[in-house]
């Protein structure tokens, strides 16, 4: 073998190794993503629909729930300040409508639970993304509900619930 085909061989080798990090990359958010769906749709009875469908989860009224689980994290390393952030609030390409939009992130243990259930959840009407957020298909905001680091932190815990509140407000009586 000559030495351009052990250097093909290599880069194949490389090349494989790349894709298969890409796939395991690729498929975390998606899998942080539906399990976020799937929780919303157990939590209010819905339907949980196709994947890249515009709405994530339907409910027996007819809402369109889009669902967005952000993980845990620690905002700048070294403080004690963690956050969440959520991207594609209005999906990869700008363009996805629904009607509500579902927020979740775990908790942060440092405060007073704000949530009856895993994760505090955010309700938050489709006009209010649009209108609202200043960059409203990226969101980051602190886990502090006091002391939040900007003006998206004070807009978004207006939008709060609770796993009971989430029952009520979407499960037919």
């Amino acid at each position: 073998m000559d030495d351009l085909q052990r250097e093909n061989a290599r880069l194949r080798q490389e090349l494989q190794l790349c894709i298969q990090e890409r796939d395991r990359l690729r498929a975390r958010p998606f899998s942080r993503g539906l399990e976020g769906a799937r929780y919303i749709a157990d939590l209010v009875g819905g339907t949980l629909t196709a994947t890249n469908a515009r709405p994530d989860v339907i409910t027996k009224s007819g809402t369109h729930l889009e669902v967005k689980l952000a993980s845990l994290r620690t905002r700048v390393p070294g403080k004690k300040t963690k956050g969440w952030a959520w991207r594609y609030l209005l999906g990869e390409d700008g363009k996805k409508t629904y009607h509500r939009l579902i927020l979740l992130g775990p908790v942060d243990e440092r405060f007073r639970k704000p949530t009856d259930g895993k994760y505090v959840i955010f309700d938050i009407p489709y006009a209010d993304v649009v209108e609202l957020l200043p960059n409203p298909n990226y969101l980051a905001m602190s886990t502090d509900p006091v002391r939040g680091f900007s003006k998206v932190s004070a807009i978004l815990w207006q939008y709060l619930t609770t796993e009971t509140g989430m029952r009520k407000k979407y499960q037919p009586a």
